[in-house]
């Protein structure tokens, strides 16, 4: 693949960072031309055998872009020495690189959407493009003939999930009108519902006034961690319940109960 052209991609986002679609389906352009190609270069895990790191069969390195796990692809294989070299990414001589090849490629990223990893760098040396992990995954479903795993709408979804699971955050949830201490203590509550969504809040403060609104004087909410979340999801699916709002910041993501409980089984 020429670096030219990929760079060139990547140089004209600039031009259309004021407009969020234009500059999204451009980001979808330069990584259908990149899985399109014969010609992708990702980093090895410094863990993986010499042997492995030899034959190119080392396992990915996965790093941190602003406090973010994320995944680094490359369009050839002398940008990617380039990059091992200037954070001396070597082992006994050997470049911790490999070519990947698209069906590792679909396969591996796919896996680390569900194992905590949010965002794709592609770089190309002066020129790098940040976008989410799942706008990779996205595409390489569509290349297989396959339907696209998350709206965009649902990124925000999956990246709180992975933020519950794999970091330090909570869930917090207003329970219905009538639930009882006890109910809370042995965790045999029903969430409120209220015009066919269940809400769960980022934030304790936004949870209880939510809850307020709803009539709770007191303003009670439930913090939930990745147990009680999927116990009280698996719940939604036999109650009235159509889909789940996530709020952050006054902003909303909204999700059907299926296909969170789907997402919900991916990771376990």
């Amino acid at each position: 693949m020429s670096i030219g052209k990929v760079q060139e991609k990547i140089r004209s986002l600039n031009n259309v960072r004021n407009n969020p679609k234009e500059y999204l389906d451009k980001c979808d352009e330069i990584i259908k031309l990149l899985i399109g190609s014969n010609e992708i270069y990702t980093l090895v895990s410094k863990d993986s055998s010499e042997e492995f790191i030899k034959s190119g069969r080392g396992d990915i390195r996965y790093g941190i872009h602003e406090n973010i796990p994320t995944m680094w692809l490359f369009s050839e294989e002398k940008i990617a020495k380039e990059y091992a070299d200037y954070y001396n990414l070597k082992l006994k001589g050997e470049y911790l690189i490999k070519k990947i090849p698209f069906e590792e490629l679909s396969l591996e990223s796919y896996r680390a959407m569900f194992s905590g990893v949010g965002k794709l760098i592609v770089d190309e040396g002066r020129e790098y493009l940040a976008c989410s992990l799942y706008d990779l995954v996205n595409q390489c479903l569509i290349k297989n003939g396959q339907d696209p795993i998350l709206e965009r709408k649902e990124y925000l979804v999956m990246n709180i999930l992975n933020s519950i699971k794999y970091g330090n955050a909570k869930l917090w949830v207003v329970p219905k009108a009538g639930t009882t201490f006890n109910d809370i203590i042995f965790n045999n509550f029903d969430p409120a519902i209220e015009g066919g969504y269940v809400r769960f809040f980022i934030n304790k403060n936004e949870s209880s006034t939510y809850s307020k609104r709803l009539g709770h004087t007191n303003g009670i909410s439930i913090d939930l961690d990745m147990s009680s979340f999927n116990t009280t999801i698996e719940s939604l699916l036999k109650s009235e319940a159509k889909g789940v709002k996530f709020i952050i910041n006054n902003i909303e993501s909204d999700i059907t109960v299926e296909k969170l409980n789907s997402l919900l089984s991916k990771m376990n």
